[in-house]
């Protein structure tokens, strides 16, 4: 296996082959997404549809040639006994199709997130949007750059954020928890001005990186691969995801692959740790 600055630099020489294949699997995505289609259910009783596996194949196809050496877990290629992935040091996490419910209702939130992971940690993360053909990616770097359709790009960068007047918190769009009230309450207690959307899918991330939302509560069920490429945005511009039991960061290739309740906080808003914990 690659040292860490080899396998960075080589996923940053290869930035245009990796975008190049989550954009074929977001038209993949879009081809199905406009069409009929069949709805599966899983043994965990969430949705799944051809365009989750089309995705899927396509993305692992890809990186499998691209990096051959680096191994992958995903949603759905999640069969790697534990035994064998806890010695990994670097590994693809992958959610091809991330929002699945939102992809049924057709409300267009839904999106493509991968990450690279070194053991417990993302250190590169990408989150594609395929309605709006938009990539937010982070590679190693304290910046996240947002690419559209023609290939123009915005830099969001690590800098002093001043505490904003207003907080906007996002919540799931298809997960509630009772919880968000107790928090929300205090918040609102300790005297600041909240407001409020509700958002399906990863797509929270990218808004979270843009300063448009400032804090994401989860109290509900999340697997690993829906957070970790947008955890790996908000590394880059100085956020941070935290579990809300131990306030540290949440930790990834688990045995059990389910995140505990966390709270992700924009760079401005850290100072909210005693309030959504």
């Amino acid at each position: 296996m690659p040292g860490k600055t080899s396998v960075i630099d080589d996923v940053a020489q290869r930035l245009g082959d990796v975008t190049q294949l989550l954009r074929n699997a977001g038209n993949a995505i879009m081809d199905i997404y406009a069409n009929e289609f069949e709805i599966t259910i899983k043994a965990d009783k969430s949705p799944v549809t051809v365009a989750d596996t089309r995705s899927s194949d396509i993305i692992i196809d890809g990186l499998r040639q691209l990096f051959p050496d680096v191994p992958l877990l995903g949603e759905e290629n999640q069969t790697t006994p534990y035994r064998k992935r806890c010695n990994w040091n670097y590994y693809w996490l992958l959610d091809p199709l991330d929002g699945t419910r939102e992809f049924i209702k057709r409300n267009n939130e839904f999106c493509i997130n991968l990450a690279l992971m070194q053991r417990h940690q993302p250190v590169a993360g990408f989150i594609y949007q395929p309605v709006a053909q938009l990539l937010y990616h982070t590679i190693g770097q304290n910046e996240v750059i947002k690419t559209d359709a023609r290939d123009r790009t915005e830099v969001f960068l690590t800098k002093a954020f001043q505490a904003p007047k207003e907080i906007t918190v996002v919540s799931s769009r298809s997960h509630k928890h009772p919880s968000e009230r107790k928090t929300i309450d205090a918040m609102q207690q300790a005297g600041y001005k909240l407001n409020f959307m509700s958002m399906g899918s990863a797509i929270k991330f990218c808004l979270m990186v843009e300063e448009k939302v400032h804090v994401y509560l989860r109290y509900g069920p999340t697997s690993e691969w829906d957070t970790a490429a947008g955890h790996a945005l908000l590394n880059a511009i100085g956020g941070t995801v935290i579990q809300s039991e131990t306030q540290k960061s949440l930790v990834y290739n688990k045995e059990h692959l389910l995140n505990p309740s966390f709270a992700a906080l924009g760079p401005s808003v850290k100072q909210l740790t005693d309030y959504v914990l």
